[in-house]
């Protein structure tokens, strides 16, 4: 039987973006994003000020958020 292929690291980035759209505006700690994209926690935290699918409620807690949906406002 052949190994199982890894994932790349831009896939595993695109599946942490797919996932906040997924679950727009739950609240996630660091630890749980380091889970869901199979990352370490240190390389999450360099990550998050970079993306715009996640933004800091408070230390250690992220909000998932679509950037591309439409506000309320836009009605």
């Amino acid at each position: 039987t052949a190994p199982e292929k890894k994932k790349t690291q831009k896939a595993r980035w695109r599946d942490l973006e797919a996932h906040a759209v997924e679950h727009a505006f739950e609240q996630f700690t660091t630890a749980q994003l380091a889970e869901i994209g199979g990352f370490s926690t240190g390389t999450v935290l360099k990550w998050l000020p970079t993306t715009r699918y996640y933004s800091k409620v408070k230390r250690g807690l992220y909000e998932a958020r679509d950037p591309w949906a439409k506000s309320d406002k836009s009605k």
